[in-house]
């Protein structure tokens, strides 16, 4: 299960394509990389990167509200991996 959650608003979506912000798990604080991917499942198993599309599934428009850490597994709600602190 992936979860997120679509944000229509530009301005946060140039801001986080800028790198103004940091992209982090809640839980473990793993900041996943552009290589790293995830699979839509259940739903139409599209695979790529939920960061580049906030959790939109690009295969079905499946819209996620949980996003699941590739390091330590624990879901979190998608919108808590954008850290408002600026990246490095």
């Amino acid at each position: 299960m992936l979860g997120f959650l679509f944000s229509t608003d530009k301005q946060v979506r140039d801001k986080l394509r800028g790198g103004s912000f940091r992209i982090r798990c809640p839980k473990c604080q793993w900041q996943p990389g552009r290589q790293d991917t995830w699979c839509c499942t259940p739903g139409c198993g599209h695979v790529w990167n939920t960061f580049d599309t906030r959790a939109l599934c690009p295969g079905c428009s499946k819209q996620w509200t949980h996003t699941s850490c590739l390091r330590c597994t624990e879901w979190s709600l998608h919108e808590e991996w954008y850290d408002e602190q600026p990246a490095d």
